[in-house]
């Protein structure tokens, strides 16, 4: 028992010591640094949101220019209390078609008397849709003012109806405009019509322009990234950061480059957009529209894994855009796993943040939750996701190679020729100049000095 205590209690005794090696896996430490700098993290995340929130109230004056309108005749079908689909189907139909005045004025005229005389039957069919109309209960007069009126209104907006082959006891109907486009389909049962709208995809493709024309502001969040970026990064490499300093000198030394990067990343997801939108839509049930859609989605999964190493790059290296997007396109294929795991989890936080919005329209006191994340969690998770996964990427494949291939730029070998340096200079009876640290205090940390006086690679300006 006395051996036993005597061990226990030996203070004598030699420990283990503390390994020079980080024995924590890469998910560990991961967390570990999350839970260290959340409070950090989270203030990030506010700043990021208040920003976003400018920003978007900018996007708002080019929406309103273009959307707050809306065209008088879907404004008279609203008035008219006209069921919401097809509102919505008229105002797409008439922005895609832009009809003249003395058009919109003659279709007001027959959907006055069609809603009148189809309140006269039920004043609950305009509203709820023409589904609910019970044909047999129409008188012969009824009819015949309904089939007058949609002739004249289907005519007014130059639209002519198409006859299909029906079953015998459906018969079917189309409704197509100039351009051959059916905008509207409608069939008969025993008792009821029913109807089936069709966009024209044109006007979708105009809409879809001018939806990401509004989304042009965005561009100006481009030196928000450079500076979160730059803290998340160093968080990743375990280095002082003094949060709000250090965001703003990276502002400052990167906002023209990252203003530049935002205007590139905004074309190529307005092409990508258009892309998509196309061989969705506009080549249906065709093999080009299969091959179109595989290929468009290819791009955006290298576009985006892009972004993951664009910013972190610009403020680490001191490289040429051109450089820094090459570099980019090639580590979306050589990390590919982690940029798909990236993508993924940033998905299902945005898909858990939606599902928190769609309850919260059942059950209000979700929404507080909602908001806690959205602000306080969300993209300060997000940015330290990026820069935690994809970080260790550059420092694998650019910044060990460089250092490897020159190793007098190392901290070993700056030290070791100043040493031979003075070494030299005491032999040949040379007095040391103490006017010069030999280290300066730089970004939390004590530098050699001579870092500063050579320009390479990876100039702590950058950082």
């Amino acid at each position: 028992m006395a051996n036993f205590m005597s061990k226990l209690f030996n203070y004598e005794k030699e420990g283990p010591g503390v390994s020079k090696e980080k024995t924590d896996s890469a998910f560990v430490r991961f967390f570990k640094v999350y839970k260290d700098k959340f409070w950090k993290l989270m203030l990030i995340s506010v700043i990021y949101t208040v920003c976003l929130l400018i920003v978007g109230a900018i996007c708002l004056l080019p929406y309103n220019h273009f959307f707050a309108n809306k065209n008088p005749f879907a404004k008279h079908l609203e008035d008219k209390n006209v069921n919401s689909s097809i509102v919505k189907l008229a105002e797409r139909y008439v922005y895609y078609e832009n009809f003249s005045d003395e058009q919109l004025n003659a279709a007001a005229v027959y959907v006055d008397s069609i809603c009148n005389t189809l309140d006269s039957i039920d004043e609950t069919i305009v509203t709820d849709g023409f589904d609910r109309l019970d044909i047999k209960s129409l008188t012969a007069e009824q009819l015949n003012a309904l089939t007058e009126d949609f002739d004249g209104l289907f005519s007014s907006l130059n639209l002519r109806i198409v006859e299909q082959e029906g079953d015998g006891s459906v018969q079917y109907y189309n409704v197509i405009d100039k351009n051959d486009y059916v905008t509207l389909t409608y069939h008969f049962t025993e008792n009821q019509i029913h109807l089936t709208e069709s966009v024209p995809r044109l006007y979708d493709m105009n809409r879809l322009v001018k939806i990401l024309i509004c989304l042009i502001p965005l561009i100006l969040l481009g030196p928000i990234h450079a500076g979160i970026t730059r803290v998340t990064r160093d968080f990743v490499r375990g280095e002082p950061v003094f949060l709000m300093s250090d965001m703003w000198d990276a502002i400052k030394k990167n906002w023209w480059q990252s203003f530049v990067i935002s205007i590139v990343q905004y074309v190529g997801a307005f092409l990508l957009s258009i892309g998509w939108f196309y061989y969705n839509n506009l080549a249906v049930n065709s093999i080009m529209s299969t091959i179109g859609v595989a290929a468009v989605l290819l791009a955006i999964i290298i576009f985006v894994s892009m972004q993951f190493y664009i910013m972190l790059m610009q403020v680490t290296l001191d490289l040429k855009l051109g450089k820094i997007f090459k570099n980019a396109a090639l580590f979306s294929v050589i990390s590919l796993f982690k940029n798909l795991m990236i993508i993924a989890i940033v998905a299902l936080l945005l898909a858990a943040t939606f599902m928190l919005y769609i309850f919260g329209l059942t059950w209000s006191i979700i929404i507080p939750f909602l908001v806690i994340a959205w602000v306080f969690v969300l993209f300060g998770f997000i940015f330290y996701l990026i820069s935690a996964v994809s970080y260790p990427s550059i420092q694998q494949y650019v910044i060990d190679p460089y250092y490897n291939e020159n190793q007098a730029e190392t901290s070993s070998g700056i030290i070791a020729a100043d040493v031979n340096s003075e070494s030299e200079s005491r032999l040949e009876g040379e007095k040391d100049d103490e006017s010069k640290s030999e280290y300066v205090y730089h970004n939390g940390r004590m530098v050699h000095r001579s870092v500063f006086e050579k320009e390479n690679l990876f100039n702590d300006d950058k950082s």
